[in-house]
């Protein structure tokens, strides 16, 4: 029965070690907006993560795509005011989009600059 357990023990350590190295390659495959959305005691932060494990972000179209993906994530976490909203509307959703794409750029920049560096 030795064998049993260390093939057991060995099948624990091998489990431990993949699911500690989980969180360091999800971060490498997608890219997290945060915004700031108007709450009844301020703002509050949300986020939304966008997937890019698919993309080969050293061609040129993988990179649009992956600008289009951020963009439509920023869309969807800070809605965007009817033409017909009071200002204050359209001014919350601009600060959202723009507290968005700030946390968005160095991370599309990381992950393009790791790809081209390959």
């Amino acid at each position: 029965m030795p064998n049993v357990r260390q093939f057991a023990f060995a099948a624990a350590a091998i489990t431990g070690l993949c699911a500690s190295a989980t969180p360091a390659f999800a971060q490498e495959q997608e890219i997290v907006v945060s915004g700031k959305v108007k709450a009844p005691d301020g703002y509050e932060a949300v986020t939304q993560k966008v997937k890019i494990g698919d993309l080969n972000l050293a061609s040129a179209a993988a990179v649009r795509l992956l600008d289009k993906r951020v963009g439509n994530a920023i869309n969807a976490l800070c809605s965007r005011p009817r033409p017909a909203s009071p200002g204050y509307e359209k001014r919350d959703a601009k600060l959202c989009r723009d507290v968005a794409w700030a946390s968005a750029r160095p991370q599309m920049r990381r992950a393009i600059q790791k790809a081209t560096d390959k």
